[in-house]
């Protein structure tokens, strides 16, 4: 449907949703797409028990806004999913290597890096990430 770059940011593609709906379903039943988050509640945390005092394994260990609301898109595109931490717990910001590359960190580096398929976490456009 859209792809993200470093370089050219966000980009839809228009009209993808229908003309390949077929094709990405089937794309998404046959993955198990990794979801990393940060804890950051209400967006997104974790929980050890449910209400009843029973406990929680997994991806229902993982609750918030941000995280009910890709549950119920990921139910009703039918995909199934692990969620984990960002490996730094961070939203993301970029850094100069000593190379001088740029380098990210957080969720939008694990999505450059290609370690995730979804950053699910409250993030807002800042200046270095509009860029």
């Amino acid at each position: 449907f859209a792809t993200w770059t470093a370089d050219q940011g966000f980009k839809l593609t228009p009209g993808a949703q229908y003309k390949h709906r077929k094709y990405y379903e089937d794309l998404l039943n046959d993955m198990n797409l990794t979801v990393v988050t940060v804890v950051d509640p209400p967006f997104s945390f974790q929980r050890d028990f449910d209400e009843d005092g029973n406990r929680l394994t997994g991806n229902d260990r993982w609750t918030g806004f941000s995280i009910e609301l890709f549950k119920q898109v990921a139910k009703k595109i039918n995909c199934r999913y692990t969620i984990r931490l960002s490996r730094d717990g961070q939203f993301g910001s970029p850094s100069v290597d000593k190379a001088g590359n740029t380098v990210w960190s957080g969720t939008v580096g694990e999505l450059i890096a290609g370690t995730a398929d979804v950053a699910v976490a409250s993030l807002v456009i800042t200046y270095d990430r509009e860029m």
